[in-house]
């Protein structure tokens, strides 16, 4: 069983930090491999052996000349796989309304990458104006005014849009091939984004949408007769991306009837240990200045 695409894809068989797997059976006879598409480790040629070999194929949409390799896209592992493998392809996730602070930044026109991709406005302009990680905890994380619920509402409403259109490219695959089988998730984010935190970042999926893509997945795999006997099972106590959660603004806590209080972040060092909100911002304070000093 091949599961390939983002972490997203990769997530549903890689282990958390409690060992738990969302799908932790898959059925005596098979095993499961997964290869993240962005990775600069990525092994292609393993990639392409598996892709014509796998009997089941979870996969996200991944365009045509990724990454400058035709060999790594949807299109080549539609056609290159076994005629009769099924593919079950779901679309990339992605709800940020939970964060309206992160962002991409650029210093001078170079765009920083350290210590993350995603930036926290807050920390910036804190930096910029001399102030700790207090004044960044005060003005920003506890002030329940600094996002109004129409600025959230109109994130999530962008959100919901932008899924519906990448599921019309997992619905253009299934038109244009046989055996692809894409899924909907739109109608869960419409329904839960309210009272369910969806992701912790922008794009890490939280234990319920997890387990959620996992049960729609299971249900479509189980009523097929698959190979020997690809049977898939979901875990609900796996939560892959427990590990990296951002920090959720209490000015967020208007607009949802989940109690944020309950997601705190997870902050770590580079060895993997636990720390505050003051070594984040002096994280990013150090790249800032290291920045400035060039």
């Amino acid at each position: 069983v091949l599961f390939y695409g983002s972490c997203n894809a990769t997530s549903l068989i890689d282990p958390d930090e409690r060992g738990n797997r969302v799908f932790d059976q898959v059925g005596s006879d098979h095993t499961c491999v997964s290869y993240m598409c962005h990775s600069e480790r990525l092994d292609e040629s393993m990639l392409d052996e598996d892709i014509k070999t796998a009997d089941l194929i979870i996969t996200q949409p991944i365009n045509d000349n990724y990454r400058g390799k035709p060999h790594l896209s949807t299109s080549y592992l539609l056609n290159e796989r076994k005629s009769d493998t099924p593919v079950v392809i779901f679309p990339p996730i992605w709800f940020d309304a939970y964060y309206l602070d992160y962002t991409s930044l650029n210093i001078d026109g170079k765009a920083v990458t350290e210590p993350e991709n995603a930036h926290l406005g807050g920390i910036y302009q804190c930096w910029k104006n001399k102030q700790d990680a207090t004044d960044f905890v005060n003005n920003y994380v506890n002030n329940p005014d600094l996002f109004s619920a129409e600025q959230f509402e109109e994130k999530a409403r962008q959100n919901i849009k932008s899924t519906a259109t990448r599921e019309n490219k997992c619905k253009e695959y299934a038109s244009l091939h046989s055996e692809v089988y894409p899924l909907n998730l739109t109608p869960f984010y419409k329904d839960e984004y309210k009272t369910t935190l969806l992701t912790y970042t922008w794009n890490h999926p939280s234990q319920a949408t997890l387990f959620k893509v996992a049960t729609m997945i299971r249900d479509i795999v189980n009523s097929m007769a698959i190979g020997s006997d690809v049977n898939l099972n979901a875990n609900h106590n796996a939560d892959t991306f427990d590990s990296h959660r951002w920090i959720i603004y209490s000015s967020i806590q208007k607009s949802v009837d989940f109690a944020t209080a309950l997601h705190p972040p997870s902050i770590r060092k580079s060895d993997g240990s636990k720390a505050d909100i003051s070594f984040l911002c002096d994280s990013y304070y150090k790249v800032y200045d290291s920045y400035i000093n060039q």
